[in-house]
């Protein structure tokens, strides 16, 4: 590890805020221009799909690869794929030549990126930070990352009205240049990968090697599996969040914008705690807790009456700020003791099964919701994962997550 770290490492994160931002407004202009011009729910559901099954499909040959390859080349390489869809986008808006089959393949293509990017991401970080600042890091991503979700869809939307969509591809292609530059300039220390050294690259024996590593770590796989759940749970969720707005609390979109708000300061919160006073903390009371109160917060949510809209926003807040702890809790527990050489593998399973979790939540809400009501499927959720969370605390009752380390 460089002794200069922090510079190294702090460079890449701001200048991964240019790429991160420009794809949040990119993404959102995109969305909003189909809902414009088409006004189709199945056009929009089709986006999400464009979007999301191309990097479930490439996630795992994408962390084989990015474990073979230089990870700093990948990201780079990532970045390049995704301005290039954005690039080929903002000359059919120009010429006004963009029909919605193009667009899905684009964003095809910008999820392909993404599969790469984020493997490699994440797998670059315990190359750049000392394994004692994994968590506190891990909070300053929460906090990166939770800035652009609520920055991204303002800026993208004012950009598209104030510019034209053209303007704000652009601006996202912008993004992914800074962040090349400023990542091809830096020094990222080199991982070692056996297999392709050894002259015997199989993709097949690579992700047994990632499916292994996971296995051989006391407690990972149950993690996995309830972050998978977590995914498959709460994805659907979250976009029930306007319409209990508006159904049931009776509100418009000021109030709409309001709820989102309150998320995403709770995940900015979140994010802030982990990266100072939570820094030190002890994993395993810290998952605990967090999962606690997320359930709790579900559960209250689905009790309350029409009139308790004000405690919904308080209870969105305590939400985002639950998950943005969860989940970098989680991250960096994986980064910390995963071996450098295997964990794109890890990580792009880890995502995969994410994503893959996300439209079967989809699918599975709209007739939940149509047969037992809004309110009653927050309660269901929070119920389901305060179950989950005391299978965990069994299942992990004799595991000590903070002696685990890279051996």
């Amino acid at each position: 590890m460089p002794r200069k770290w922090k510079k190294t490492f702090y460079t890449y994160f701001y200048s991964q805020a240019f790429t991160l931002l420009g794809g949040a407004m990119a993404q959102f202009a995109i969305i909003w221009w189909l809902t414009q011009e088409t006004g189709s729910a199945s056009v929009l559901a089709m986006a999400a799909f464009a979007g999301l099954l191309p990097q479930a499909v490439v996630g795992p040959i994408a962390g084989i690869l990015v474990d073979r390859y230089n990870r700093k080349t990948i990201i780079i390489a990532a970045d390049i794929l995704r301005a290039t869809a954005g690039g080929v986008l903002c000359v059919a808006f120009i010429m006004n030549e963009a029909p919605v089959g193009l667009i899905f393949v684009m964003l095809g293509i910008r999820s392909v990126g993404a599969a790469f990017h984020t493997s490699a991401k994440q797998a670059i970080i315990p190359l750049l930070v000392p394994e004692e600042e994994l968590l506190r890091v891990s909070g300053f991503k929460q906090i990166l990352n939770s800035a652009t979700s609520i920055a991204g869809p303002v800026l993208g939307i004012a950009a598209f009205n104030l510019l034209g969509i053209e303007w704000v591809l652009v601006l996202d292609i912008l993004g992914s240049v800074i962040a090349s530059v400023a990542l091809l300039l830096l020094t990222v220390p080199q991982v070692r990968n056996n297999t392709v050294s050894s002259g015997d690259p199989n993709m097949m024996k690579e992700f047994r090697e990632g499916v292994e590593e996971i296995k051989r770590h006391s407690g990972l796989l149950t993690l996995i599996i309830f972050s998978t759940l977590f995914n498959l749970v709460m994805t659907p969720i979250f976009t029930l969040f306007p319409l209990v707005t508006q159904n049931h609390f009776l509100g418009g979109s000021w109030h709409a914008s309001f709820v989102q708000g309150s998320l995403g300061v709770g995940m900015l919160l979140g994010g802030a705690l982990l990266g100072t006073v939570l820094a030190k903390a002890r994993k395993k009371p810290l998952l605990y807790s967090t999962v606690f109160l997320y359930s709790t917060a579900l559960v209250i949510i689905g009790l309350l009456n029409r009139n308790g809209f004000y405690i919904f926003v308080a209870l969105s807040g305590v939400i985002g700020m639950m998950g943005s702890l969860l989940n970098g809790t989680f991250i960096a527990h994986v980064q910390r003791i995963v071996a450098p050489e295997v964990m794109g593998r890890v990580m792009s399973l880890l995502f995969t099964l994410a994503i893959m979790a996300t439209p079967i939540g989809l699918l599975m809400v709209g007739p939940l919701t149509n047969w037992i009501g809004l309110m009653p499927i927050f309660m269901g959720a929070g119920i389901t994962l305060l179950g989950a969370g005391v299978v965990v605390f069994i299942l992990l009752s004799g595991v000590d997550l903070e002696a685990q380390k890279v051996p």
